[in-house]
């Protein structure tokens, strides 16, 4: 598997490593990899992601990810479980938030 274009990355407490993707097969979708490299398969995908970019965990294992596609900030438990947007904003993309870290 080859990703093409990706925006954002990010490791939970376990190490995986989470990636946002918007190329190839798995189009707007976050990937999740193991910390050898192995592929652990799609994290979240689609709906209702549109070009997520930043990543960011939260204390207790809960994904944000940046959707610059419908400027929201979207929630998924540690699980993957979608537990929907966490904040929107008429910024083009959220890009002034610059997801890295959440407290």
């Amino acid at each position: 598997m080859t990703v093409l274009y990706f925006t954002g990355h990010t490791s939970a407490q376990a190490q995986d490593l989470f990636v946002a993707n918007n190329s190839g097969a798995f189009h707007d979708a976050i990937l999740r990899y193991s910390e050898t490299g192995a592929f652990l398969g799609i994290f979240a995908g689609e709906q209702p992601l549109r070009s997520p970019a930043g990543l960011a965990f939260d204390k207790g294992g809960d994904l944000y990810i940046a959707n610059l596609g419908n400027d929201t900030i979207h929630r998924f438990s540690s699980t993957g479980t979608d537990l929907g947007a966490f904040a929107s904003s008429g910024l083009l993309g959220l890009l002034a938030l610059r997801l890295t870290t959440m407290a």
